[in-house]
């Protein structure tokens, strides 16, 4: 693995998790999953259109302010239904 990012919210990220990595002595491992796979792939396009996230709510999240710094914003909470 490379440790960066190709956008800076992805780089600091990447820079975070090394930090900890490194302070607490972890040896994580990562493996590569198949999309198919992956019932998290899904939701993460935005695709609500599968049986198991038929019901699912969408969620705008406030973050704290210091995430600022990796060019993360903060907006208002709301929630949306996702299905179209």
């Amino acid at each position: 693995m490379r440790a960066d990012g190709a956008t800076g919210i992805a780089m600091g990220i990447t820079k975070e998790f090394v930090k900890y990595e490194k302070l607490l002595g972890l040896l994580p491992w990562f493996r590569r999953v198949p999309s198919i796979s992956n019932p998290a792939d899904d939701a993460s396009r935005l695709n609500f259109q599968v049986p198991w996230l038929a019901n699912a709510k969408h969620r705008h999240v406030v973050l704290p302010e210091h995430l600022s710094q990796w060019g993360i914003q903060a907006g208002a909470p709301e929630t949306n239904d996702c299905k179209t």
